[in-house]
């Protein structure tokens, strides 16, 4: 995280994010983060600490990969029907 320390924490992951599709709201819930934070973060009424993001941050890549994951279950449950067919 502390590559982009140009950027705001929540710019980051609102990038991060949306360049995983990843519902960020859902990564702060998953990371154990309160809403509150969540909201009076993008309401700009608070700034994320360094510590909040990074456990966001890993929240959002953790999300990805289990999309990923099932994503890719579903496709070998497709080809696998797809043969079966033939």
């Amino acid at each position: 995280l502390h590559k982009w320390s140009m950027d705001s924490y929540l710019k980051h992951l609102q990038t991060t994010a949306h360049t995983l599709d990843v519902d960020l709201l859902l990564a702060f819930k998953k990371a154990g983060v309160p809403t509150s934070t969540y909201y009076r973060t993008i309401n700009n009424k608070t700034d994320l600490r360094y510590t909040t993001a990074c456990k966001v941050l890993e929240s959002i890549h953790d999300q990805h990969k289990i999309a990923s994951q099932l994503q890719s279950n579903d496709n070998n449950a497709y080809r696998s029907e797809a043969r079966k067919e033939t």
